[in-house]
C-alpha cells in the first residue's frame, strides 16, 4: 500500500486544545489525513476496502499503513484520540475494532471543478533544506500560518541510488483561499535562515510549462538548422518530434521473462493507450500516447503495483526532469528512424538495371 509524503493536519480546536496531547494530535491528524478529502479520492486500496463493509475498515487493516504505526499500534490510543477531534470526521465502532469517515460528511466528487477549488488555495513554497527535513518539521513550521488542510513535500526518482530525494519543494493546500492569500502575501517568510520562494500553484505550474515550451522550440530549432551530409538524404524535410508529457510510468524490478505485450495488456486493462514501452536494466519505461494521462493510469495501480503475468511489478511516475530526458532521447530516436525511412530507394533498382544491362562484368559473369 503506497502512502504519499503528504498528510492532512487534522489538529482540534482551541476547546480541546489543552486536553489533547501531542501524540493525540499526530493520531487525529494522520487518520484525517487517510479519510480525508484529498487523499480517499485518489486512494484506490482504501476505497476498495470501504466498499467491503459499509465504510468500516479494522484495525488491523489500518496497522498496515507506516506512518500510523509509527505514532502507535495501540488501537485504545487511537480511539482515544479520534474521539477528541473537534473535526468528528471519523467514526469508531462500537465493538471499538473498526473505523470510518462519518456518512455526515459525503466524500465531494474529484471533478474538475473541485481540482480548481483546490488550486484556488494551494501554494508553492521552495528553500527547505534537500537534507534532513522531515514532513512533520514542514507541518509544524506552517502552522503559524493558520493549519493547513494538505502538505506534500515533492521530491524527485535519483536515478544512481533509486532512491526518492526531497527537492526543496512543497506544496501546500491550505482550509480556504483567504488563508493561502495571507501567506503569500507576508513579506518574509524564512525556514531558518532561508528566504522561501512563494507563489500559487498555479503561477508555479504555468511558468514550467512556459520553461517546457521554450526548451521544446529551442530543441525544434537545433534540429531544423542541422544539415544531413548523407547524399542520400539531400532534400528529406526535417521534422522536429515534441512527445506529449505527463505520459510516462516506470515499472521497478521486472523479470526477464516479462514480455512488452504483457505489460502493454495490463497498462491497456487501466485505459492506459500505450504508444511504446522499453525495458533495460529491469525497469519497464512505458509512454502513454495521451498528454497528462500517466498520473491518470497509476492511480488506477493496487497500492502503487500492477500485475503483469502475475507478477507485482512496482509502479512510479518519474520526476518531470527525468521524464522529459526520455521523451527527448524517445524523440530524437523517431527522427532517427523517420530520416532513415525517407531515403531514396534507387539503389536496389541501378544494381538491377545493370545486371540487365550487362553493365558492372555482364549478365552471366560470377563471382570468383
Amino acid at each position: 500500500m503506497a502512502e504519499q509524503e503528504s498528510v492532512t493536519n487534522g489538529k482540534s480546536n482551541d476547546k480541546n486544545e489543552e486536553s489533547i496531547s501531542e501524540l493525540e494530535e499526530g493520531i487525529i491528524r494522520q487518520v484525517e489525513y487517510y479519510f480525508g478529502d484529498i487523499n480517499l479520492p485518489k486512494d484506490k486500496f482504501l476505497k476498495e476496502q470501504i466498499n467491503l463493509d459499509d465504510g468500516w475498515i479494522p484495525y488491523t487493516t489500518m496497522l498496515k499503513f507506516k506512518r500510523l504505526v509509527n505514532l502507535t499500534t495501540d488501537t485504545a490510543v487511537i480511539t482515544a484520540a479520534l474521539a477528541k477531534s473537534a473535526n468528528q470526521l471519523i467514526e469508531v465502532s462500537e465493538d471499538g475494532e473498526k473505523i470510518r469517515r462519518s456518512k455526515a460528511y459525503p466524500l465531494p466528487e474529484l471533478n474538475e471543478e473541485r481540482r480548481k477549488e483546490l488550486m484556488s488555495r494551494t501554494i508553492y513554497a521552495k528553500g527547505f533544506p534537500k537534507e534532513d527535513t522531515t514532513l512533520d518539521m514542514c507541518l509544524a513550521f506552517f502552522q503559524p500560518y493558520n493549519i493547513p488542510e494538505n502538505v506534500i513535500m515533492r521530491r524527485y526518482l535519483d536515478k544512481a541510488t533509486k532512491k526518492y530525494c526531497f527537492k526543496g519543494s512543497v506544496f501546500v493546500t491550505f482550509k480556504n483561499t483567504e488563508d493561502a492569500e495571507k501567506f503569500l502575501s507576508t513579506e518574509s517568510v524564512k525556514f531558518g535562515e532561508t528566504e522561501l520562494i512563494k507563489k500559487w500553484q498555479a503561477k508555479y505550474l504555468e511558468e514550467k510549462q512556459a520553461e517546457f515550451e521554450a526548451k521544446s522550440s529551442k530543441i525544434a530549432k537545433r534540429n531544423a538548422k542541422k544539415k544531413n551530409n548523407d547524399e542520400d538524404n539531400k532534400g528529406v524535410e526535417k521534422r522536429t518530434i515534441v512527445l506529449p508529457k505527463g505520459t510516462v510510468l516506470l515499472l521497478q524490478n521486472v523479470p526477464k521473462e516479462i514480455t512488452r505485450e504483457s505489460i502493454k495488456e495490463a497498462i491497456t486493462k487501466l485505459d492506459g493507450e500505450v504508444g511504446f514501452i522499453k525495458i533495460e536494466d529491469n525497469q519497464a519505461w512505458v509512454r502513454l500516447q495521451k498528454e497528462d494521462t500517466a498520473k491518470a493510469v497509476f492511480e488506477k495501480f493496487t497500492d502503487g503495483k500492477v500485475s503483469v503475468e502475475n507478477v507485482d511489478l512496482s509502479g512510479e511516475l518519474p520526476d518531470e526532469d527525468v521524464e522529459r530526458k526520455f521523451l527527448d532521447e524517445m524523440a530524437d530516436e523517431l527522427m532517427k528512424r523517420k530520416l532513415k525511412s525517407n531515403k531514396p530507394k534507387g539503389g536496389h533498382k541501378n544494381f538491377n538495371r545493370k545486371r540487365k544491362t550487362g553493365g558492372d562484368g555482364g549478365p552471366d559473369s560470377k563471382r570468383k
